[in-house]
Protein backbone atom coordinates (compact mmCIF):
# COMPACT_ATOMS: atom_id res chain seq x y z
CA UNK A 1 0.00 0.00 0.00
CA UNK A 2 1.07 3.58 -0.55
CA UNK A 3 0.98 5.88 2.50
CA UNK A 4 -2.21 7.50 1.19
CA UNK A 5 -3.90 4.15 0.61
CA UNK A 6 -2.81 2.95 4.05
CA UNK A 7 -4.30 5.96 5.86
CA UNK A 8 -7.51 5.87 3.85
CA UNK A 9 -7.97 2.20 4.65
CA UNK A 10 -7.70 2.85 8.38
CA UNK A 11 -9.98 5.90 8.21
CA UNK A 12 -12.57 3.81 6.37
CA UNK A 13 -12.43 1.00 8.92
CA UNK A 14 -10.58 -1.39 6.61
CA UNK A 15 -7.44 -3.45 7.07
CA UNK A 16 -4.13 -1.81 6.21
CA UNK A 17 -0.81 -3.52 5.54
CA UNK A 18 0.73 -1.83 8.59
CA UNK A 19 0.05 0.86 11.20
CA UNK A 20 0.02 4.33 9.58
CA UNK A 21 2.51 6.87 10.90
CA UNK A 22 1.00 10.33 11.46
CA UNK A 23 3.97 11.92 13.22
CA UNK A 24 4.20 15.61 12.34
CA UNK A 25 1.02 15.73 10.26
CA UNK A 26 -0.83 18.27 12.43
CA UNK A 27 -0.10 21.12 14.80
CA UNK A 28 -0.80 18.69 17.66
CA UNK A 29 1.10 15.57 16.53
CA UNK A 30 4.60 16.87 15.86
CA UNK A 31 7.58 18.02 17.85
CA UNK A 32 9.29 21.15 19.09
CA UNK A 33 11.84 22.57 16.69
CA UNK A 34 14.74 21.66 18.99
CA UNK A 35 13.58 18.06 19.38
CA UNK A 36 12.89 17.86 15.66
CA UNK A 37 16.40 18.99 14.73
CA UNK A 38 17.92 16.38 17.03
CA UNK A 39 15.72 13.57 15.73
CA UNK A 40 16.50 14.62 12.16
CA UNK A 41 20.21 14.20 12.92
CA UNK A 42 19.55 10.80 14.50
CA UNK A 43 17.76 9.80 11.26
CA UNK A 44 20.63 11.16 9.11
CA UNK A 45 18.41 13.90 7.68
CA UNK A 46 19.80 17.38 7.12
CA UNK A 47 17.25 20.09 7.92
CA UNK A 48 19.46 22.92 9.17
CA UNK A 49 16.76 25.61 9.31
CA UNK A 50 13.37 23.97 9.84
CA UNK A 51 10.18 25.99 9.55
CA UNK A 52 8.18 26.89 12.66
CA UNK A 53 4.56 25.82 12.22
CA UNK A 54 2.93 28.02 14.86
CA UNK A 55 3.40 29.87 18.14
CA UNK A 56 3.76 26.44 19.77
CA UNK A 57 7.21 26.30 18.11
CA UNK A 58 6.66 22.91 16.53
CA UNK A 59 8.45 22.14 13.29
CA UNK A 60 7.04 21.50 9.84
CA UNK A 61 8.78 18.20 8.98
CA UNK A 62 10.67 18.18 5.72
CA UNK A 63 9.83 15.60 3.07
CA UNK A 64 13.19 13.81 3.59
CA UNK A 65 12.39 13.58 7.31
CA UNK A 66 8.95 12.12 6.59
CA UNK A 67 10.58 9.48 4.40
CA UNK A 68 13.21 8.68 7.05
CA UNK A 69 10.66 8.04 9.82
CA UNK A 70 8.32 6.18 7.43
CA UNK A 71 5.54 8.75 7.81
CA UNK A 72 2.26 8.41 5.96
CA UNK A 73 0.65 11.83 6.48
CA UNK A 74 1.46 15.48 5.91
CA UNK A 75 -0.04 18.77 7.07
CA UNK A 76 -1.47 20.97 4.33
CA UNK A 77 -1.19 24.08 6.52
CA UNK A 78 -2.88 25.89 9.36
CA UNK A 79 -4.93 29.08 9.34
CA UNK A 80 -2.88 30.98 11.94
CA UNK A 81 0.37 30.46 10.01
CA UNK A 82 0.27 32.75 6.96
CA UNK A 83 3.08 31.21 4.92
CA UNK A 84 2.37 28.44 2.46
CA UNK A 85 3.79 25.09 3.54
CA UNK A 86 4.15 23.38 0.15
CA UNK A 87 4.10 23.87 -3.58
CA UNK A 88 4.90 26.71 -5.96
CA UNK A 89 6.14 29.84 -4.22
CA UNK A 90 6.25 28.29 -0.76
CA UNK A 91 9.96 28.78 -0.12
CA UNK A 92 9.75 32.53 -0.82
CA UNK A 93 7.26 32.93 2.04
CA UNK A 94 9.80 31.93 4.70
CA UNK A 95 12.87 33.71 6.09
CA UNK A 96 15.76 32.62 8.28
CA UNK A 97 16.12 33.65 11.91
CA UNK A 98 17.98 32.49 15.01
CA UNK A 99 16.03 31.11 17.96
CA UNK A 100 17.42 29.25 20.98
CA UNK A 101 20.85 29.48 19.41
CA UNK A 102 19.88 27.61 16.26
CA UNK A 103 18.76 28.46 12.75
CA UNK A 104 15.06 28.30 11.98
CA UNK A 105 12.70 29.76 9.40
CA UNK A 106 9.68 31.94 10.13
CA UNK A 107 6.92 33.29 7.87
CA UNK A 108 8.05 36.51 6.21
CA UNK A 109 5.16 38.34 7.91
CA UNK A 110 6.62 37.62 11.38
CA UNK A 111 9.38 39.85 12.77
CA UNK A 112 11.59 38.42 15.52
CA UNK A 113 13.37 40.65 18.05
CA UNK A 114 15.02 40.33 21.47
CA UNK A 115 14.64 43.00 24.14
CA UNK A 116 17.12 44.15 26.82
CA UNK A 117 15.81 41.55 29.27
CA UNK A 118 16.58 38.74 26.83
CA UNK A 119 12.94 38.03 26.03
CA UNK A 120 12.15 37.11 22.41
CA UNK A 121 9.18 38.70 20.66
CA UNK A 122 7.46 38.00 17.36
CA UNK A 123 5.44 40.83 15.84
CA UNK A 124 3.09 40.52 12.90
CA UNK A 125 1.27 37.46 14.20
CA UNK A 126 -2.38 37.72 13.21
CA UNK A 127 -4.71 35.95 15.58
CA UNK A 128 -8.32 35.76 14.51
CA UNK A 129 -10.47 38.07 16.64
CA UNK A 130 -12.98 35.20 16.91
CA UNK A 131 -15.50 37.42 15.21
CA UNK A 132 -15.84 40.13 17.84
CA UNK A 133 -15.95 43.81 16.93
CA UNK A 134 -12.53 44.57 18.40
CA UNK A 135 -9.21 45.66 16.88
CA UNK A 136 -7.55 42.25 17.26
CA UNK A 137 -8.43 41.17 13.71
CA UNK A 138 -6.40 44.05 12.29
CA UNK A 139 -3.79 44.56 14.99
CA UNK A 140 -3.06 40.93 15.76
CA UNK A 141 -1.02 40.22 18.87
CA UNK A 142 2.58 39.73 19.92
CA UNK A 143 4.22 36.42 20.71
CA UNK A 144 6.49 36.29 23.77
CA UNK A 145 9.14 33.72 24.65
CA UNK A 146 10.64 34.70 28.02
CA UNK A 147 14.39 34.47 28.46
CA UNK A 148 15.28 30.86 29.11
CA UNK A 149 11.98 29.61 27.71
CA UNK A 150 11.36 27.50 24.63
CA UNK A 151 7.74 28.39 23.85
CA UNK A 152 5.87 31.48 22.73
CA UNK A 153 2.71 32.77 24.37
CA UNK A 154 0.29 35.10 22.58
CA UNK A 155 0.12 38.49 24.28
CA UNK A 156 -2.92 40.52 23.29
CA UNK A 157 -2.40 44.16 22.40
CA UNK A 158 -4.31 46.82 24.37
CA UNK A 159 -8.07 46.78 23.81
CA UNK A 160 -7.80 43.60 21.77
CA UNK A 161 -9.65 40.98 23.84
CA UNK A 162 -13.43 40.78 23.56
CA UNK A 163 -14.93 42.97 26.31
CA UNK A 164 -16.29 41.26 29.42
CA UNK A 165 -19.81 42.36 28.58
CA UNK A 166 -19.69 41.08 24.97
CA UNK A 167 -23.06 39.72 23.90
CA UNK A 168 -24.03 37.39 21.06
CA UNK A 169 -25.04 40.51 19.12
CA UNK A 170 -21.38 41.55 19.13
CA UNK A 171 -20.25 38.24 17.69
CA UNK A 172 -19.91 37.94 13.92
CA UNK A 173 -17.50 35.10 13.11
CA UNK A 174 -16.24 35.10 9.52
CA UNK A 175 -18.14 32.76 7.25
CA UNK A 176 -15.72 32.89 4.33
CA UNK A 177 -12.03 33.09 3.46
CA UNK A 178 -10.09 35.42 1.18
CA UNK A 179 -9.95 34.05 -2.35
CA UNK A 180 -6.15 34.25 -2.20
CA UNK A 181 -6.07 31.90 0.80
CA UNK A 182 -8.39 29.38 -0.86
CA UNK A 183 -6.30 29.42 -4.05
CA UNK A 184 -3.15 28.95 -2.00
CA UNK A 185 -4.36 25.88 -0.11
CA UNK A 186 -5.79 24.39 -3.31
CA UNK A 187 -2.47 24.78 -5.12
CA UNK A 188 -0.59 23.34 -2.14
CA UNK A 189 -2.96 20.39 -1.85
CA UNK A 190 -2.74 19.65 -5.56
CA UNK A 191 1.06 19.80 -5.40
CA UNK A 192 1.19 17.42 -2.44
CA UNK A 193 -1.30 15.05 -4.08
CA UNK A 194 0.63 14.93 -7.35
CA UNK A 195 4.20 14.99 -6.00
CA UNK A 196 4.09 13.00 -2.76
CA UNK A 197 2.49 9.70 -1.72
CA UNK A 198 1.17 11.09 1.58
CA UNK A 199 -2.31 11.40 2.99
CA UNK A 200 -3.08 15.11 3.31
CA UNK A 201 -4.43 16.62 6.54
CA UNK A 202 -6.26 19.93 6.54
CA UNK A 203 -5.10 21.35 9.85
CA UNK A 204 -7.37 23.68 11.90
CA UNK A 205 -8.62 25.82 9.02
CA UNK A 206 -12.24 26.44 9.94
CA UNK A 207 -13.98 28.24 12.79
CA UNK A 208 -14.58 26.20 15.95
CA UNK A 209 -16.09 26.44 19.43
CA UNK A 210 -13.03 27.80 21.26
CA UNK A 211 -14.87 30.87 22.53
CA UNK A 212 -14.02 32.62 25.78
CA UNK A 213 -15.44 36.17 25.56
CA UNK A 214 -14.29 37.99 28.67
CA UNK A 215 -11.93 35.18 29.66
CA UNK A 216 -12.21 31.51 30.54
CA UNK A 217 -13.59 32.01 34.05
CA UNK A 218 -16.34 34.39 32.93
CA UNK A 219 -17.23 32.06 30.04
CA UNK A 220 -17.64 29.15 32.43
CA UNK A 221 -19.79 31.29 34.71
CA UNK A 222 -21.98 32.24 31.74
CA UNK A 223 -22.64 28.58 31.06
CA UNK A 224 -24.37 28.41 34.43
CA UNK A 225 -25.90 31.86 34.72
CA UNK A 226 -26.77 32.67 31.08
CA UNK A 227 -26.92 29.41 29.11
CA UNK A 228 -29.23 30.93 26.47
CA UNK A 229 -26.54 33.50 25.60
CA UNK A 230 -23.89 30.78 25.41
CA UNK A 231 -26.04 28.77 23.01
CA UNK A 232 -26.48 31.87 20.83
CA UNK A 233 -22.69 32.26 20.65
CA UNK A 234 -22.22 28.61 19.76
CA UNK A 235 -25.02 28.65 17.18
CA UNK A 236 -23.20 31.44 15.35
CA UNK A 237 -19.88 29.64 15.68
CA UNK A 238 -21.37 26.47 14.20
CA UNK A 239 -22.92 28.25 11.22
CA UNK A 240 -19.61 30.00 10.51
CA UNK A 241 -17.73 26.70 10.72
CA UNK A 242 -20.08 25.00 8.27
CA UNK A 243 -19.90 27.88 5.80
CA UNK A 244 -16.12 27.80 5.92
CA UNK A 245 -16.04 24.01 5.65
CA UNK A 246 -17.99 24.18 2.40
CA UNK A 247 -15.39 26.54 0.95
CA UNK A 248 -12.46 24.44 2.19
CA UNK A 249 -14.07 21.31 0.75
CA UNK A 250 -14.49 22.98 -2.63
CA UNK A 251 -10.80 23.92 -2.56
CA UNK A 252 -9.14 20.78 -1.17
CA UNK A 253 -11.79 18.15 -0.44
CA UNK A 254 -10.76 16.10 -3.45
CA UNK A 255 -7.20 15.89 -2.07
CA UNK A 256 -7.37 15.90 1.73
CA UNK A 257 -8.47 12.93 3.82
CA UNK A 258 -9.03 14.60 7.19
CA UNK A 259 -9.79 17.98 8.72
CA UNK A 260 -8.73 18.70 12.28
CA UNK A 261 -10.39 21.00 14.79
CA UNK A 262 -9.50 21.43 18.46
CA UNK A 263 -11.00 22.09 21.85
CA UNK A 264 -9.46 20.98 25.15
CA UNK A 265 -12.22 19.86 27.50
CA UNK A 266 -10.14 17.71 29.85
CA UNK A 267 -7.33 17.85 32.36
CA UNK A 268 -5.57 14.92 34.02
CA UNK A 269 -8.56 14.31 36.30
CA UNK A 270 -11.58 14.58 34.02
CA UNK A 271 -13.80 16.92 32.01
CA UNK A 272 -13.04 20.35 33.43
CA UNK A 273 -16.61 21.69 33.37
CA UNK A 274 -18.11 18.31 34.23
CA UNK A 275 -19.77 15.95 31.74
CA UNK A 276 -23.33 17.04 32.55
CA UNK A 277 -22.66 20.71 31.83
CA UNK A 278 -20.71 19.75 28.70
CA UNK A 279 -23.70 17.78 27.43
CA UNK A 280 -26.07 20.65 28.14
CA UNK A 281 -23.93 23.34 26.52
CA UNK A 282 -21.72 21.77 23.85
CA UNK A 283 -23.26 18.49 22.74
CA UNK A 284 -26.13 19.98 20.64
CA UNK A 285 -23.65 22.09 18.69
CA UNK A 286 -21.20 19.27 18.09
CA UNK A 287 -24.09 17.09 16.94
CA UNK A 288 -25.05 19.70 14.37
CA UNK A 289 -21.46 20.46 13.31
CA UNK A 290 -20.35 16.85 12.88
CA UNK A 291 -23.63 15.74 11.34
CA UNK A 292 -23.56 18.45 8.66
CA UNK A 293 -19.80 17.98 8.24
CA UNK A 294 -20.30 14.43 7.02
CA UNK A 295 -22.89 15.61 4.50
CA UNK A 296 -20.60 18.35 3.18
CA UNK A 297 -17.27 16.59 2.70
CA UNK A 298 -15.47 13.26 2.57
CA UNK A 299 -12.74 14.65 4.85
CA UNK A 300 -13.00 12.78 8.13
CA UNK A 301 -14.08 14.53 11.33
CA UNK A 302 -10.96 14.76 13.46
CA UNK A 303 -10.74 16.49 16.83
CA UNK A 304 -7.88 17.30 19.15
CA UNK A 305 -8.95 17.21 22.79
CA UNK A 306 -6.45 16.87 25.62
CA UNK A 307 -6.93 15.27 29.01
CA UNK A 308 -9.34 12.80 30.52
CA UNK A 309 -12.44 12.93 28.33
CA UNK A 310 -13.67 9.36 28.64
CA UNK A 311 -16.85 10.63 30.33
CA UNK A 312 -17.93 12.40 27.11
CA UNK A 313 -16.42 10.11 24.47
CA UNK A 314 -19.69 8.24 23.96
CA UNK A 315 -21.34 11.61 23.34
CA UNK A 316 -18.70 12.74 20.85
CA UNK A 317 -18.96 9.47 18.93
CA UNK A 318 -22.75 9.81 18.94
CA UNK A 319 -22.33 13.33 17.51
CA UNK A 320 -20.21 11.95 14.66
CA UNK A 321 -16.58 12.20 15.77
CA UNK A 322 -14.46 9.84 13.66
CA UNK A 323 -10.83 10.49 14.71
CA UNK A 324 -9.62 11.41 18.22
CA UNK A 325 -6.27 12.99 19.03
CA UNK A 326 -4.10 12.94 21.16
CA UNK A 327 -5.38 10.07 23.39
CA UNK A 328 -3.73 11.24 26.61
CA UNK A 329 -3.11 7.83 28.11
CA UNK A 330 -1.67 9.17 31.40
CA UNK A 331 -4.94 10.94 32.26
CA UNK A 332 -7.60 9.34 34.44
CA UNK A 333 -9.76 6.70 32.75
CA UNK A 334 -7.79 6.90 29.50
CA UNK A 335 -6.17 3.48 29.64
CA UNK A 336 -5.42 2.50 26.03
CA UNK A 337 -6.58 -1.11 26.33
CA UNK A 338 -9.88 -0.06 27.90
CA UNK A 339 -10.44 2.62 25.28
CA UNK A 340 -9.77 0.17 22.48
CA UNK A 341 -12.15 -2.41 23.90
CA UNK A 342 -14.84 0.23 24.23
CA UNK A 343 -14.46 1.96 20.85
CA UNK A 344 -13.09 -0.66 18.46
CA UNK A 345 -14.74 -0.08 15.09
CA UNK A 346 -16.32 3.18 16.28
CA UNK A 347 -13.38 5.57 16.54
CA UNK A 348 -9.90 5.94 15.05
CA UNK A 349 -7.31 6.79 17.70
CA UNK A 350 -4.55 9.14 16.54
CA UNK A 351 -1.62 9.44 18.95
CA UNK A 352 -1.31 8.00 22.45
CA UNK A 353 2.05 6.25 22.00
CA UNK A 354 4.71 8.24 23.89
CA UNK A 355 3.35 10.10 26.91
CA UNK A 356 5.86 12.51 28.47
CA UNK A 357 3.86 12.71 31.70
CA UNK A 358 4.14 8.97 32.28
CA UNK A 359 7.68 8.80 30.83
CA UNK A 360 9.65 11.82 32.14
CA UNK A 361 13.17 12.67 30.98
CA UNK A 362 14.92 10.48 33.59
CA UNK A 363 13.12 7.32 32.42
CA UNK A 364 15.53 4.70 30.97
CA UNK A 365 15.32 4.56 27.19
CA UNK A 366 14.54 0.85 27.28
CA UNK A 367 11.46 1.56 29.39
CA UNK A 368 10.40 4.36 27.04
CA UNK A 369 10.62 2.00 24.09
CA UNK A 370 8.72 -0.77 25.87
CA UNK A 371 5.95 1.48 27.24
CA UNK A 372 5.50 3.27 23.92
CA UNK A 373 5.25 -0.07 22.12
CA UNK A 374 2.67 -1.31 24.65
CA UNK A 375 0.49 1.73 24.01
CA UNK A 376 0.78 1.32 20.24
CA UNK A 377 -0.18 -2.35 20.41
CA UNK A 378 -3.12 -1.69 22.70
CA UNK A 379 -4.55 1.10 20.54
CA UNK A 380 -3.90 -0.62 17.20
CA UNK A 381 -5.40 -4.01 18.05
CA UNK A 382 -7.68 -4.86 15.14
CA UNK A 383 -6.88 -1.62 13.29
CA UNK A 384 -8.25 1.87 13.74
CA UNK A 385 -5.00 3.47 14.91
CA UNK A 386 -2.61 6.12 13.58
CA UNK A 387 0.79 6.46 15.27
CA UNK A 388 1.86 9.68 16.96
CA UNK A 389 2.86 10.78 20.46
CA UNK A 390 0.59 12.31 23.05
CA UNK A 391 0.53 15.88 21.71
CA UNK A 392 3.83 17.39 20.52
CA UNK A 393 7.18 15.96 21.60
CA UNK A 394 8.79 18.70 23.64
CA UNK A 395 12.22 20.32 23.48
CA UNK A 396 13.57 18.63 26.61
CA UNK A 397 12.92 15.05 25.46
CA UNK A 398 16.41 13.49 25.34
CA UNK A 399 17.93 11.95 22.24
CA UNK A 400 17.68 8.48 23.75
CA UNK A 401 13.92 8.89 24.11
CA UNK A 402 13.54 10.27 20.59
CA UNK A 403 15.32 7.24 19.22
CA UNK A 404 13.25 4.93 21.44
CA UNK A 405 9.96 6.40 20.16
CA UNK A 406 10.91 5.74 16.54
CA UNK A 407 12.17 2.27 17.41
CA UNK A 408 8.93 1.48 19.26
CA UNK A 409 6.93 2.34 16.16
CA UNK A 410 9.15 0.10 14.06
CA UNK A 411 8.74 -2.68 16.62
CA UNK A 412 4.98 -2.52 16.18
CA UNK A 413 4.27 -1.19 12.69
CA UNK A 414 3.62 -4.62 11.15
CA UNK A 415 1.73 -5.92 14.19
CA UNK A 416 -1.71 -5.87 12.59
CA UNK A 417 -3.24 -9.06 13.91
CA UNK A 418 -6.95 -8.82 14.79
Amino acid sequence: MTPRERVRAVLDGKRADRIPNGLGATINTGMHLLAYKRLARICDVEDTAPRMMSFEADAIPSLPFLRAVEADMVSLGIKITPARFWGPGAEAQWKEATLWGTRVRLPTQWDLSTDAAGDSWIDGFQWDSLGFNVPLQKAGCRLLCPRGGVHFDPVALPDSPPPEDASPDDYHPPTDFPDEMLRSIEESARWLYENTPYSIVCDEMINDFQLTPGGQELWWMRMLTAPREVHEFLDKACEAALCQLRLVDQAVGKYADMHLIAHDFGDLRGVTMGPDLWREIFKPHFRKLFGEWQRITRMKVSMHCCGSISAILDDLVECGLQVLNPVQVSAANMDPSALKERYAGKLVFYGGSFDAVALPVNTPASEVRAATARNIRALSRGGGYIFAAVHNIQANVPDSHLKAIVEAFRDCRDDIEP
